[in-house]
């Protein structure tokens, strides 16, 4: 039976109830209780609970990831109430906001075992735009380095390069700002150059054959694993290179100082050889889906 809910923004007053609510998800291991504080400041946004009876029992998040981009993200409900609409709710209650106040398009990530949220998806006019899955490697620490920073006068060169990719079903030609994917708009462009996590990949006569963005993870770190993985934003190079770029991908890390890389990279059969032969494994047993829906 669907339950009545009120769905609406949230408050800080909320705090218990949705701590309740992590306590249940991925064996009390959630990431909600590490971005709360950041989600209830950011003013840009959406962040929505489900009350019933007083009590919070569902949350879920719409952030601006761009001016032309928006992500839906940490939709929960407490176990006692699932199956009873509640993620049905908030879900059109967040993609309402969206259509009066956002544009372009809006995206969500989802396992591609949830099948409930594949309906939800299909029912609200999402269609499935990319499948990824985690790949990792440890870091090679031979060879030269054959990466070169992107300068800021360059990014129209990168911005020229992205949109001329011809291999765009490859890597879907979006960004992954860790666990968050979007169209590479130039605000993030310019933000990997002034963080210096953009390069070009080189040739060994130093011609730009490629394009590398990355963002480091510090999310797992622990005493076996104390620096950060550098994670492929986006990663641009000729199909029959891209298993060389992935491997210099390893050096670059090494000369880095880093331990680890990985790439939460498109299920594609040809990117999937790649990263076997680059030496890149995978633990997963599952992938995730990206749905995206456009503006009308």
């Amino acid at each position: 039976m669907r339950l009545t809910v009120i769905c609406r923004s949230a408050r800080e007053s909320d705090t218990a109830d949705v701590m309740e609510i992590a306590r249940h998800i991925w064996g009390g291991e959630d990431y909600v209780p590490h971005v709360w504080k950041d989600w209830l400041a950011d003013r840009k946004g959406v962040l929505a609970v489900a009350e019933h009876q007083g009590r919070v029992i569902g949350l879920g998040k719409l952030t601006q990831l761009t001016p032309d981009d928006w992500w839906m993200e940490g939709l929960r409900v407490h176990p006692e109430y699932e199956g009873r609409g509640v993620a049905s709710r908030l879900h059109d209650y967040m993609l309402d906001c969206w259509e009066k106040t956002g544009c372009c398009a809006i995206r969500l990530a989802t396992s591609s075992k949830n099948e409930s949220v594949h309906h939800l998806c299909e029912r609200t006019g999402f269609e499935k735009v990319g499948e990824i899955t985690y790949f990792k490697a440890s870091v090679l620490p031979d060879g030269k380095n054959i990466f070169r920073l992107i300068s800021i006068n360059e990014i129209p060169t990168v911005i020229e390069m992205i949109a001329n990719n011809p291999h765009r079903d490859l890597t879907h030609v979006l960004i992954d700002l860790g666990w968050q994917w979007t169209s590479p708009h130039i605000t993030l462009i310019e933000e990997a150059v002034n963080e210096k996590t953009a390069y070009w990949w080189l040739s060994q006569d130093s011609e730009v054959k490629g394009l590398l963005l990355f963002w480091l993870d510090d999310w797992e770190n622990t005493e076996a694993r104390s620096s950060p993985v550098p994670m492929i934003k986006l990663l641009i190079c000729r199909p029959d290179e891209m298993a060389n770029c992935l491997l210099d991908f390893r050096r670059l890390a090494a000369v880095m100082g880093y331990d680890q890389v990985g790439w939460m990279a498109p299920f594609h059969t040809d990117l999937v050889n790649a990263l076997g032969d680059a030496g890149f494994q995978t633990d997963w047993e599952g992938s995730l889906y990206i749905f995206a829906k456009a503006k009308e």
